[in-house]
């Protein structure tokens, strides 16, 4: 039996694939050497190399260019964000802002769309408050804005 990677036809073992393309080894030697795999995924995906995102994280002082947002050390790194028809990167971004722009199907029409619902949306009122309370909660408000 052959390997199930695709064009490798080395003799299979019991899980169904040579020592090489062994699913088990590959998570191994991603542990073992992360940085290696992060090397080849950018390289794979995005056609740049690991010191051009480097030379990216820097010069967006290490934050999501987007949100400017740093993760902590239990975060997941920056994603590479680029255009889908081009391939051209566009800048690193944190998971959050990422998905959102895939939402977004990368549309700036649908961007300002939302846009300008979030800034026309009126806020609704889900409980009416006695008026005493109202007011007392519109002071504060006013109050907090002032700071």
């Amino acid at each position: 039996m052959s390997c199930k990677a695709k064009s490798c036809n080395r003799p299979a073992r019991e899980d169904g694939y040579c020592l090489t393309h062994s699913p088990a080894r590959q998570r191994e030697a991603r542990k073992q050497d992360p940085e290696r795999f992060k090397r080849y995924t950018l390289q794979r995906d995005y056609g740049i190399a690991y010191d051009a995102y480097q030379d990216l994280l820097t010069q967006q002082n290490g934050a999501c260019k987007i949100c400017g947002s740093i993760p902590g050390p239990n975060d997941k790194k920056l994603a590479v964000d680029h255009n889908h028809l081009t391939g051209i990167v566009r800048g690193l971004l944190c998971s959050a802002c990422n998905v959102g722009l895939g939402h977004f199907k990368d549309s700036v029409e649908l961007l300002d769309k939302a846009k300008q619902y979030l800034q026309q949306a009126a806020p609704r009122v889900l409980v009416k408050l006695p008026t005493d309370l109202a007011n007392e909660c519109l002071s504060d408000l006013e109050n907090s804005r002032e700071l």
